[in-house]
């Protein structure tokens, strides 16, 4: 059950950073110059970036479970008196 709750809570990281860094972008080039192609261009920008941060999540996401596997076997072997 835990596993799941972080895997949910990973995707749903996963998808409004990519929805927000999107949009974002966007905005900025709408903000600097609207009546050029260059809000696509950001909105580009911003989709590759969140794929870079989306990228760093689930290494650190795999990382963690990693760790936490090893602690946890770690622990089973233990003797305890």
């Amino acid at each position: 059950m835990k596993k799941a709750v972080k895997v949910y809570v990973l995707i749903t990281q996963l998808i409004f950073v990519t929805l927000g860094a999107t949009v974002a972008g966007f905005f900025i080039g709408r903000f600097i110059d609207d009546t050029s192609n260059l809000p696509v261009v950001f909105t580009m920008i911003g989709f590759a970036a969140s794929l870079v941060l989306n990228a760093f999540f689930v290494y650190a996401f795999h990382k963690d479970q990693k760790r936490e596997k090893k602690i946890n076997s770690e622990q089973s072997n233990e003797v305890s008196f």
